[in-house]
């Protein structure tokens, strides 16, 4: 009796189930033919996945998915290929990054020093005489394994002719070249920046090595503001475009030195707009350098109130540094 119980109500849950289905609306997107990693208890693997609007409406068996395939429906055939939830990135500066994307070179996952040189050299043929190519981070010397020997200037100057450009090592160190030097207004008699070092060859040139974080903010606050709003948004289109083809759904920006009003309204806007293609959480950073700067920060920090937004675009609070 008891196994005849199990198998009356197993069929009854499944004819529910098959019912439901039927009589549900048809999804907007309809993916079939995959491997779709639900990371749930048992972290199962299924066939095919159904979104409605904004949310996953059904994963499960592509027979039950078809379903869901109405007129209006946009099928893929995953064709075997694997879908992992979104990914969120719980610590970036992506709002700042957005400015300069688009005179950017990424060396992420880049292992040869060879390559990388050769992007700067790409760069620098589609970009017109005189504009900035630019790494801002995201690379070291350690993960070019043909060589870590340092850029030089003169080397740069062969790869970049008519291109100043600025390649920053975290936060204590740039190189640059002789258009770069030039774009910076530094002479081999400049003095070195506040909390900074212009280091220089034997004859007392400069030889294109900036080091310390007072050297980089001083390089990164020679660069040309965005050229109108409607720029700034743009670049913020094309980040998230290149966040979305990594798989990132969601990012938490921690601002940083420097940080301003500026890099917010470019999300702002598109968050109003309802354009966002990741969700934007954010923190402010305030950080005051000296003891009279000190109590107007702390009159922000009272002012502030976070989670007044929504579910794509929120202020969550103080950060990077307190």
């Amino acid at each position: 009796m008891k196994k005849i119980g199990l198998w009356l109500v197993s069929g009854f849950v499944c004819t529910c189930l098959m019912a439901a289905i039927a009589r549900a609306e048809p999804a907007d997107t309809v993916l079939l033919n995959g491997k779709i990693v639900t990371v749930d208890d048992q972290f199962k693997i299924a066939r095919a996945l159904a979104i409605s609007g904004e949310r996953i409406s059904y994963v499960g068996s592509v027979q039950e998915a078809r379903r869901l395939i109405g007129p209006q429906t946009r099928v893929i055939d995953l064709k075997g290929r694997t879908v992992i939830p979104g990914l969120i990135d719980n610590h970036t500066h992506f709002m700042r990054a957005a400015e300069y994307w688009d005179r950017e070179v990424r060396w992420d996952g880049i292992s040869s020093r060879k390559e990388a040189l050769g992007m700067l050299r790409d760069k620098a043929r589609t970009s017109k005489p005189g504009e900035w190519v630019l790494v801002l981070g995201g690379w070291s010397h350690e993960q070019f394994t043909d060589s870590q020997q340092p850029f030089t200037r003169e080397e740069l100057d062969q790869v970049l002719p008519d291109n100043p450009v600025i390649l920053q090592l975290i936060y204590f160190r740039i190189y640059t070249n002789s258009k770069g030097l030039d774009a910076l207004g530094l002479k081999d008699d400049a003095p070195d920046p506040r909390g900074g070092k212009l280091t220089r060859d034997a004859l007392g040139r400069l030889n294109g090595v900036l080091d310390g974080g007072g050297s980089v903010r001083f390089a990164l606050g020679k660069l040309p503001p965005l050229a109108s709003p409607e720029h700034a948004l743009a670049q913020a289109r094309q980040l998230l475009a290149d966040l979305n083809k990594m798989g990132m759904t969601t990012f938490m920006d921690y601002g940083g030195r420097g940080f301003s009003e500026k890099y917010f309204e470019p999300f702002r806007t598109l968050a109003r707009e309802r354009q966002l293609t990741a969700r934007v959480f954010h923190a402010y950073w305030l950080q005051p350098e000296s003891a009279p700067e000190v109590e107007p920060v702390l009159e922000k920090i009272r002012a502030m109130k976070p989670f007044q937004g929504d579910h794509w675009f929120d202020h969550l609070g103080y950060g990077e540094t307190v």
